[in-house]
């Protein structure tokens, strides 16, 4: 997995660009980060019994599932790169054609349905706009019985609008779904600012693939679900009390934060929060659930948040889509694996 070491030093970037269905981002101050040892070439990473009592793997290995998720992992690679190859040519029947019924996009500046995709991304090209490159480099993909896959990394995309290029660096988060007719269709897709400016290769078969055999539950199974509301609604309680400990306590010793110029660990999650309530405090903290998908001991949240910050009496609003991978402890307990909270405006 790539190991990043976080820097907090804040760094202003300015774009005058459009927004490109989240490809363009607006003017944000951002944490750099540094990041490397990333590892390659569809790994499938080996299944361990963990020994913390806060995380329990539920990956399954056998020679079988091994094969198969290797394949379904290129299978992704490559639809990922026929989906990008489609906005660099401006195809926009076959950037809907990608999406399913249920495709919901969420960016800093857009949260639409298919069809508000497709009428976004023609106003987009009709006004000028343009793409000459869309390079991505998954972090991690997670493959559920071969026909669900949750894939998140980051991207580097180039293009410009009415002859004035931009760049932009962001992170991503998709959600594929495998249809009865054996297509990969995009079902749920985020994005937003990294603010990391290193390049990405441009090679995009990269990053572990984690394999699990485990039914899916969309939101049915009650008590699973009445747990993890539980867990969510604690730590929004943690985050309006200003308690850097409680907060530390609902991440897994192996997790990791995304967005909001953070890349941290558990450990960065603490140090930040810890100088954060020294100046701030967050008064009221709310979310709004798009949608729960629960995989045995595995689930993931996708929505929204809202949180008033008070910051020498002074009140502002930091607005955010968020996904939530959690993860059922030896303990029984729900914590969070990895959270990516990206811009809302």
């Amino acid at each position: 997995m790539k190991k990043c070491i976080s820097n907090f030093k804040w760094q202003k970037f300015s774009h005058r660009i459009s927004m490109f269905s989240g490809i363009a981002a607006i003017a944000l101050w951002l944490i750099v980060v540094g990041c490397s040892n990333l590892e390659s070439d569809l790994i499938v990473e080996p299944s361990v019994e963990s020994s913390e009592t806060n995380s329990s793997s539920t990956v399954e290995m056998n020679d079988q599932l091994n094969n198969k998720c290797i394949s379904t992992g290129q299978e992704i690679t490559d639809k990922l790169a026929a989906y990008s190859a489609a906005y660099v040519a401006q195809d926009v029947e076959k950037i809907y054609s990608f999406m399913s019924p249920d495709f919901r996009q969420s960016t800093p500046k857009f949260d639409g349905d298919r069809d508000e995709q497709r009428d976004y991304i023609t106003s987009y090209y009709a006004s000028g706009g343009t793409l000459s490159s869309f390079t991505q480099k998954p972090l991690e993909r997670n493959v559920y019985n071969n026909d669900v896959v949750y894939d998140m990394g980051i991207y580097n995309n180039v293009g410009a609008v009415n002859g004035t290029q931009f760049t932009i660096y962001e992170y991503y988060f998709m959600r594929w779904v495998k249809g009865q007719d054996g297509t990969w269709l995009l079902d749920k897709a985020m994005v937003g600012p990294r603010g990391n400016t290193s390049e990405v290769n441009a090679t995009t078969n990269e990053g572990p693939v984690l394999c699990y055999k485990n039914p899916v539950s969309h939101g049915h199974n009650h008590v699973l679900n009445k747990e993890i509301e539980s867990r969510l609604e604690s730590y929004k309680n943690a985050l309006t009390s200003g308690d850097a400990d409680k907060i530390a306590e609902f991440c897994t010793n192996d997790f990791h934060f995304f967005g909001n110029g953070l890349n941290v660990d558990r450990d960065g999650l603490y140090q930040y929060y810890s100088q954060f309530f020294q100046t701030h405090s967050i008064a009221f903290s709310n979310t709004t659930l798009y949608a729960r998908y629960v995989h045995g001991n595995v689930a993931y949240d996708i929505g929204e948040s809202e949180n008033i910050i008070i910051t020498n009496g002074v009140q502002s609003v930091r607005k955010n889509h968020f996904v939530i991978q959690w993860e059922k402890g030896q303990d029984r307990v729900w914590r969070m694996k990895w959270f990516m909270n990206l811009d809302r405006l």
